[in-house]
This record gives structure tokens, sequence and C-alpha cells, in this order.
């Protein structure tokens, strides 16, 4: 190492092998920017047979990379039985297998936007919890 101008200098080689890890970060971010967050065909087709099945008293959207946000209508009420039925027509096939999703959290609101619980799948109890929290 050399001093110039009162900064400490490293080799050139260290200096590569910097550069070169500022580059792999880069091109991870964007890679990871561009390509998660996004529907999968099949979150696409799931989300379009809830709204076949749901949409006469909800509405749905997908929200960031982990988050559906589902929507009572003016008329419906806001059931914790429809929210897991709702929940489990999306996340689980015919076989009642759990299929592979970005998408593991539901956040139910009423029909005045009013955010009320979120509904996700606990895979060490196998179980449907609920939280208060709308995002982590």
């Amino acid at each position: 190492m050399t001093r110039v101008e009162g900064r400490v200098c490293r080799n050139d080689a260290f200096g590569a092998v910097v550069g070169i890890l500022r580059w792999f970060t880069a091109i991870f971010l964007c890679v990871c920017l561009v390509g998660c967050g996004k529907p999968t065909e099949d979150d696409k087709q799931k989300l379009a047979l809830l709204e076949t099945e749901f949409g006469g008293g909800y509405t749905f959207k997908f929200e960031g990379e982990f988050y559906i946000h589902v929507f009572a209508k003016k008329n419906s009420e806001l059931s914790r039985d429809s929210a897991e039925k709702i929940y489990r027509s999306f996340h689980f096939n015919e076989f009642r297998e759990k299929r592979q999703t970005n998408y593991v959290y539901f956040n139910f609101f009423d029909s005045q936007g009013k955010f009320h619980y979120q509904l996700f799948y606990d895979p060490a109890t196998q179980e449907l919890k609920r939280s208060l929290t709308s995002h982590y």
C-alpha cells in the first residue's frame, strides 16, 4: 500500500477484484429488480380463477412481489371463512398440495379500503395464520 495525497491506495490486484465484485453486484441487483416481483403466468391464471369464483364479492390486486390485496366490494362482508377459501384457492391445487409462488401474503381490506388482517401459510405448522400487520 502507498499513500497518495493522504489516502491509502491498495495494490492493483485488490482494486481489480473490488471492481469486478461491484459489477457482479450491480448485475445481480438489476436482474433481481427486473426479474423478481412479477407474477408468473400460473399466478395470473390463479388470480383470474379467484376473480371468476369470488369476483362478485371481492376485487384482487398483485402488490409488490409478495402480497395480494383483497378488497371486499360494497355489499360484501369480509369473513374469515371466505378469506381462507380465497387463500386456499390461490395456493393449493386440487390435490391439496401447496404450489410454489412468491405471493405468500394476502392482505384483506373492507370496502372502504381499511386493512383488517393478513393471511399467510406457516410451513412449520402447515396451518394458515392470521396477522394484524399488513407488511413485513
